[in-house]
């Protein structure tokens, strides 16, 4: 059985889905939040320093910027993807079908052409209630929304879709 969908979404649309799909361990967070909590406290010394001594040493000054950079990184990454993608275009069109085999994207400026998307290339997926993110090995994301769907039947039968190919082999192993 194919389920149809059908929609458009935008830069904010996307980040979300981004971050649906990133998973990063508590000890990358752990430590982007130490580097995040030591660069502003060497900013701050250097404040301190400045404002006593009414001078500033500048290697005290930029000390945490490459901390800041560290903390910073997947955020400035995740933004700057963003920014060149929908720079031209500040919708993206997505529609087609999903059924067993995988997904089939409709091209929207070529009629007839289509692109399938085996569910064995998707190695990440990442959901909420109303969205669902699907990252491929080659790094695409692809974004469904449930308003892609021209009821919420169709949107359930997608989400239990991608629970059957996506999460729970990647849960088996």
């Amino acid at each position: 059985m194919d389920i149809p969908f059908n929609g458009q979404y935008d830069r904010k649309t996307f980040l979300r889905a981004l971050r649906l799909v990133q998973h990063t361990s508590w000890v990358d967070r752990a430590l982007r939040i130490a580097a995040l909590g030591l660069a502003l406290i060497l900013l701050g010394a250097a404040c301190y320093n400045w404002a006593k001594n009414n001078r500033l040493e500048y290697y005290q000054a930029f000390l945490f910027l490459p901390l800041l950079l560290y903390a910073a990184a997947p955020w400035l990454s995740a933004w700057w993807t963003a920014y060149r993608l929908f720079q031209g275009r500040p919708q993206r069109v997505i529609s087609g079908r999903a059924n067993e085999q995988g997904i089939t994207l409709l091209s929207k400026i070529a009629p007839g052409k289509q692109r399938q998307i085996r569910w064995e290339a998707f190695q990440r997926a990442g959901h909420s209630p109303d969205m669902i993110g699907l990252l491929t090995n080659d790094g695409s994301l692809w974004v469904f929304c449930s308003a892609f769907f021209s009821n919420k039947n169709q949107w359930k039968a997608f989400q239990q879709l991608v629970q059957k190919h996506i999460l729970e082999p990647k849960r088996k192993r």
